[in-house]
């Protein structure tokens, strides 16, 4: 059992203490002074409540360079809006030392008003304290009725423990493949048949593509984005937990094993090394993260972008009509073998998600709920969170968000030379003037449904992909909890062991060959423990 500290301390069930501290200091007492009743303002109004958030997020180092100013506007309209004067306490974990962080500060009782995680460390401090996280069921019927309303009900139930919600999704749909082209290139320009569904219809498009620009990448996309199209090709199943590098599957013995020891693994393994040798994929493919692979494909030098996380066609749209005006970006299309990987990862709205730890303070969780329901109650709202300041990184014209951009001096760039050099700039030192560090959600990345008013007709109809994906064998039910905590050591030296002369071989780098030398090193640091106990918690749970 995780240690509790003394802010748990109280008889009170938790909706009723809730709203009492959400009560706190709003009625007046007797006695007037100087005419102001305590409590209120000189005009009569409440004393704006002072609560602070203390965050802790999965994310990069934090490299932007204006998020005081964003901090700043949005501690301003919360309070304007809900005469809570709002302070953030935010503390950044990367993702590689996330877990060995998380359940230290459970097992001191650190305070943590809301956690950005995974399920796997979910998973890990369920096994150990059904209690460490608290119950999400009446809390967001009580301050966040609408954001409840928002998520699909499959999101709700990937994140129960128990019969219990446990978990808030930190995208509002996960798992959803788009290849987005410059169709204004590829088809009215050279003339390509852009609807593969074949993977030789795909190959075919990327040797198309290189035959008519050979300094192009045909298609850019994150490890992942790109990893799951060739192991849906590949016909390489992720039964359970992903990550680089290694993912686990169930083999037929009813055996947990990573994934290199599937036995269609090596075709998966060349025919990505196939892609990178070929240059239809960038070479820095294995650790590319989504930022990166969009800058390239803004930059010109790639034509389709594997977009795991579905950002809107307007956003890259925005980008390009800075300097073609005449541009077009617009969903390709999706080959078969993405149909089976939606369907395969539609649990993944289990992946990411906040939840609010039993060793936080009750208010500001109640006042996160609060912050996450503000979100969703104006397109203003979650411009500003998402986006930054309206004027400064962007402007909505005619529908259509408009990126600015500034030169050293901070001025707007209006010259299209200009414009290219500072855009080319920012790639080449991944300069992020504004990185959503207030965000607790990404539903931009789901095709602005929420705000399709805002945006022009262009984005991804969400909808209606859905309807052509066979959604009907979501694979909610009966998920595995695997307790990680007894293998941590043998699960990172194993991984450790492989990492290099694995990513060398996906590259084609070194042979396919050497995936036996691969298994060997897993085995040999530690993996025999980690696949012994895995199946061991696998066989007991059937």
């Amino acid at each position: 059992m995780f240690r509790k500290t003394a802010l748990l301390a109280t008889a009170l069930p938790i909706a009723l203490a809730l709203l009492l501290t959400a009560c706190a200091g709003t009625t007046p007492t007797a006695g007037p002074t100087d005419g102001v009743t305590p409590g209120t303002t000189p005009t009569g109004a409440p004393e704006p409540k002072a609560v602070t958030m203390k965050l802790i997020r999965l994310d990069n180092p934090d490299t932007a360079s204006e998020n005081d100013l964003v901090r700043e506007e949005i501690r301003k309209k919360f309070l304007a809006d809900t005469n809570i004067d709002l302070t953030f306490d935010i503390e950044i974990t990367p993702w590689d030392t996330s877990h060995e962080m998380y359940i230290s500060k459970f097992s001191a009782g650190d305070r943590m008003d809301a956690i950005l995680t995974h399920s796997g460390i979910i998973d890990t401090i369920y096994q150990a304290d059904e209690e460490a996280l608290r119950p999400l069921d009446d809390l967001l019927a009580q301050y966040a009725p609408n954001y409840f309303a928002f998520i699909p009900e499959e999101g709700w139930k990937a994140n129960m423990r128990k019969g219990k919600i446990v978990g808030m999704p930190y995208e509002r749909l996960r798992a959803l493949y788009i290849l987005a082209g410059r169709t204004d290139i590829l088809v009215d320009q050279w003339g390509l048949d852009v609807n593969p569904e074949t993977l030789e219809e795909l190959e075919k498009l990327f040797a198309d593509i290189k035959a008519q620009d050979p300094q192009s990448i045909p298609m850019t996309g994150a490890y992942w984005a790109v990893m799951r199209m060739v192991m849906a090709y590949a016909d390489v199943p992720e039964n359970y937990t992903w990550g680089p590098p290694i993912s686990f599957f169930v083999d037929d013995d009813d055996t947990v094993k990573p994934l290199i020891f599937h036995e269609n693994y090596p075709a998966m393994a060349e025919m990505l090394a196939k892609w990178v040798t070929n240059g239809w994929v960038p070479k820095e493919v294995i650790s590319m993260n989504n930022v990166q692979s969009d800058q390239l494909f803004h930059s010109g030098k790639a034509y389709i972008s594997a977009n795991y996380y579905s950002i809107p066609l307007s956003v890259d749209l925005d980008v390009f009509r800075q300097s073609e005006p005449d541009a077009r970006v617009e969903m390709i299309g999706i080959p078969k073998a993405i149909n089976g990987v939606q369907q395969l990862h539609a649990e993944d709205f289990a992946n990411i998600q906040w939840c609010l730890p039993n060793t936080g303070e009750e208010e500001s969780q109640a006042t996160f709920l609060k912050y996450v329901e503000w979100i969703v109650s104006d397109p203003a709202n979650y411009h500003l969170v998402n986006y930054g300041i309206n004027g400064r990184y962007y402007e909505i014209q005619e529908g259509l968000m408009k990126t600015i951009y500034r030169d050293e001096n901070g001025d707007i760039a209006t010259d299209p030379d200009e414009i290219e050099r500072i855009k080319a700039k920012n790639v080449e030192e991944n300069f992020l003037p504004y990185r959503s560090l207030f965000s607790v959600f990404q539903t931009e990345r789901t095709g602005y449904k929420l705000y399709s008013d805002i945006t022009p007709k262009t984005i991804i109809d969400t909808e209606a992909i859905l309807q052509s994906i066979d959604t009907t064998e979501f694979k909610l039910e009966g998920k595995v909890v695997f307790d990680l905590t007894a293998i941590s050591a043998q699960k990172t030296d194993a991984e450790n062991a492989v990492t290099t002369l694995l990513a060398e071989i996906l590259s084609g780098v070194k042979p396919v060959s050497e995936l036996e030398a691969v298994k060997q090193l897993y085995l040999d640091n530690g993996g025999q423990a980690v696949i012994d106990e895995l199946t061991a918690q696998y066989k007991a749970s059937k």
